[in-house]
Order: C-alpha cells, then structure tokens, then sequence
C-alpha cells in the first residue's frame, strides 16, 4: 500500500502482482457479491503476460476512475476502469471505458473472454472512502490504448470526485508502479502535463488579449482628448498611434492564444461530437467570431475614409459598433472560460478572477474619470469628438462666459446671435485665438 499523491490528499493505492488469486479485501469481496468474477484471461495469447491487481482508495464519496495512458498525466487516450457506489441504493456501478476522447466509451471486459480487465469491483471503505480495483494482464491484446504494460515503469492516472459527472475532478492523481517490487511512486505534476500547460497557456494569452489590451485600446480611442495640445489647438497624432498599438497587441495575443487552442486541444468541431464541457462548444465558437470581428475590425483600419469624407461618419459608426460587439463577447469568452479553467482543471476561481475583477475594475474606474472630463469639455465647446477637434483655450476666452457658443452675424436687432460650437466653428475660433492657420492635424 503505498499513497497515490504527492499532497497527503489521502488516496492510496494497493498493489497484488506474481499470482493469479485475487487479494481479499472489502472491494474483491465486492466483486465476488456482485457475482462479477471472471474465469477469463483477458485476451493473453503469451505465457509471459504478469497479472497484476490494483485498489485504488480515495476519500470521496462519488466516482473514480483508474486508467493506463499512453502519456503519464493525459486523460486521453487511455484504458480505464470507472466506477461509483449508488448512493440512493447502495448498488455498485463498475465498467471498462476506451477513452480515445472526452466522451468515454464502455469497452468489453472479460466475461466472455473478449476483453482487457477482470475482477472489476467498487465498494464503500470506512471514513466515506470509496474503493475501486481492477485486475489486468502485461500483455492485453484487446486493450485500445496500452496492449502493453511495462512492469517495471507502469504508468497510472486516477481521478475522484464527489459527483457522477465524469468531466468533474475534484481530485486528480499520477503513480508509478513498479510491479515486480510491488512498489509505486506518486508522481508531483504540479507544473502541468502538456495539456495542462496549454489550457494555461491558452488562458493567460486570452486574459490579456481582452482584458488588457482590447479594453485600452477602446479607451484611447473614446478619450483622445487627453492627446489634445492645450496651446496649439488640435488633437495629436499619438492617439491613433496607441489605439492602434493596444488593438494590433490585442490581435497577435488573441490570434496566438486560438491557434494554440487549435493545435492542443483534440477536440472535434463536428456537430454533436462529444466535448469535455458543456461550455466548450460556446467558448470556442464565440471564440472564433470575436477572433473573425477583430480581423475585420483590423482591416477596416486601413479603409479608414478621411476625416472630412462624406462616409466617415457611417465608417465611424461601423467601427465603433463592430468594436464594442468584438470585445463584449471576447469578456464573455473569458467568463466561460474561467469557469472550465475551474472545473476541468481544478484551478482556483480565485486565482482567475481576481486579477479578471481588478483590471476591469481599474479600468471601469478611469474611464468613468475620463467619461466625467470628457463631457465637462464637450459642454465647455472645446471638444468636438466626431471632427476630433480639440481647442482648450476657447472654453477660457473672457472668463468661460461665452463657453460653448461662438458669435455668429447679427440677426437684425442690434444683437449678436450664439450658435453652438461644432468642428469647424472650434477650428476656426482656435485660428484666431493662436494666430495660426488652424489647429494642429487631426485624426
């Protein structure tokens, strides 16, 4: 008996090897009840195949699952044994999967012969632990995964959860049996298998793509009076500039987080075909759209119509609709993709929505700031967001009190009337005021 995990979680695992008879323990006596012992000999065709019994006992009160993989740590492919104690009728449910994805797939075990596992069996322990054993052959001909078992260095990945829901974990585990000392080791992947690594990978590269980046960039472009010239009049050129850094930043890191996705998540795109959680298939197609609306939204950049022409004012509405719809459903993404980050990899919410809930609130804060300034300089007529026209001194000339309204001709009475500033009243008025042809170039 050895432990199954590297964090006192608790789980422990009994090992049988070098005879056929099967260890007496709460869990065989379990199969022998169930009338599920097997005479078969697991489809062994060599007299060199070893037998060799497992029982894996956990502290949890749901199922658990014991599996051979092909990679130490993947849960796919591999052959597995998946069982749970009914807890309204007490009756054990026990049965050989093939997991060659994340829908498993029920595979023959040997009550006629046909299969790669006898013996199975899964009972209750003391303290609300659960049993799970199994026995299997070196050599199983008619395993899917592993026909082949090396002794010395046997790989094992088990899993336990509370639940019946097979895509939750809520323990996870990694030994390595040498069978013919009848001895394991718990196996410390605390870093992360490959799969594990690019799920984190995946979501650390989409956190900044539309969390950070995306967000900023739509904030400079909503508030590029900060670029403004206060002396000159004009809104500098270093707004568009870092609009467009923040958005080409968001697109490579978003453009780099799906191809990963692409490339390390097995996952079939076919309609109905089985997924690890019931919000993949939203996260990745919704995924997919928000990465199509960026590319749009990027290449509309370069269309981009002059300040002056006729259809900038409906370019401009395109671009800011399409933009605000592109990073809505790139935050709705990352929700649901915390939310799987959690309960397929057993990572703590907290760890993902804190730093989530911390920029996004910063960013709320300052732009709920910016909003507030925006709109005293819009009232003052000193910006003008549609032509970008920015004169500060304006809202200044004689104390403020014409703020907003500029001389027009006189209307026949002997008065001057007031009309409201617009682009080109502001870029006029800004002339005057510095003695120059205009304001400074605008984007």
């Amino acid at each position: 008996m050895v432990p199954a995990c590297t964090n006192n979680c608790g789980a422990m695992l009994h090992i049988t090897t070098g005879t056929a008879q099967l260890p007496v323990n709460p869990c065989t006596s379990a199969v022998t009840v169930a009338g599920m012992v097997n005479t078969g000999n697991d489809g062994v065709t060599g007299a060199a195949s070893q037998p060799i019994h497992l029982l894996l006992e956990v502290p949890e009160t749901g199922y658990v699952g014991l599996s051979f993989p092909r990679t130490k740590g993947e849960m796919v492919p591999a052959d597995a044994i998946i069982g749970w104690v009914d807890q309204a009728t007490g009756q054990p449910q026990v049965s050989a999967y093939h997991l060659t994805d994340y829908s498993p797939t029920p595979s023959p075990t040997n009550y006629d012969g046909l299969g790669w596992a006898s013996h199975l069996g899964v009972a209750r322990g003391g303290s609300g632990s659960t049993l799970l054993c199994v026995t299997r052959h070196s050599q199983a001909p008619n395993a899917n995964v592993m026909q082949e078992l090396n002794m010395q260095a046997l790989d094992l990945n088990w899993v336990a959860d509370p639940g019946t829901e097979f895509e939750h974990h809520a323990m996870t585990g990694f030994v390595t049996v040498n069978a013919a000392a009848g001895s394991a080791t718990a196996t410390d992947l605390s870093g992360g298998t490959e799969s594990t690594k690019a799920v984190l990978a995946h979501g650390a590269l989409m956190l900044l793509a539309f969390i950070v980046f995306m967000p900023l960039g739509a904030l400079v472009a909503r508030h590029k009076w900060l670029f403004g010239n206060k002396e000159k009049g004009g809104i500098a050129a270093g707004w568009f500039k870092a609009h467009g850094a923040f958005q080409s930043l968001a697109l490579l890191v978003a453009l780099a987080g799906w191809v990963l996705a692409l490339a390390a998540f097995n996952v079939s795109w076919a309609p109905g075909a089985p997924t690890p959680h019931e919000l993949y298939d939203p996260h990745r197609i919704i995924g997919t759209i928000v990465i199509v609306l960026m590319l749009l939204q990027a290449f509309a950049g370069f269309l981009r119509p002059g300040l002056t022409a006729a259809r900038r004012g409906s370019w401009r509405i395109g671009h800011l609709s399409l933009g605000w719809i592109a990073l809505l459903l790139g935050l709705v993404t990352v929700f649901l993709g915390v939310v799987m980050m959690h309960e397929l990899e057993g990572q703590p919410l907290v760890n993902w929505l804190l730093p989530v809930v911390l920029i996004l609130g910063l960013l709320f804060i300052a732009g709920l700031f910016a909003e507030v300034y925006k709109y005293k300089l819009e009232s003052a007529g000193c910006y003008h967001a549609p032509s970008h026209t920015y004169d500060y001194k304006l809202a200044m000339m004689d104390g403020g009190s014409n703020s907003g309204t500029v001389s027009s001709s006189g209307n026949g009475d002997g008065k001057s009337a007031q009309a409201p500033l617009t682009g080109v009243h502001l870029a006029a008025a800004s002339a005057a005021e510095n003695g120059a042809a205009g304001p400074q170039k605008v984007y």
